[in-house]
């Protein structure tokens, strides 16, 4: 399985992860080839999930940190 470290933080495939901006703040999945999947809001779209590139996220959220299952719960 591969590894990053980005924001100062381990991230691999299957992590679960909290991205974070000044007005939002969502949860998404990491997907093979270190693509993060999340929940899509915006009723415009017909897409239910957003699949971005880690380094995309990066530039629209301001942290990214991996969470725990219980976390979230």
């Amino acid at each position: 399985m591969e590894m990053i470290f980005y924001y100062k933080e381990q991230i691999c495939e299957g992590n679960i992860v909290e991205l974070k901006s000044l007005n939002e703040k969502r949860y998404g999945v990491v997907l093979k080839g270190f693509k993060v999947a999340f929940y899509n809001y915006d009723n415009d779209k017909n897409e239910l999930f957003n699949i971005m590139d880690l380094g995309k996220v990066g530039c629209r959220f301001e942290t990214i940190k991996v969470v725990k299952n219980k976390d979230i719960l």
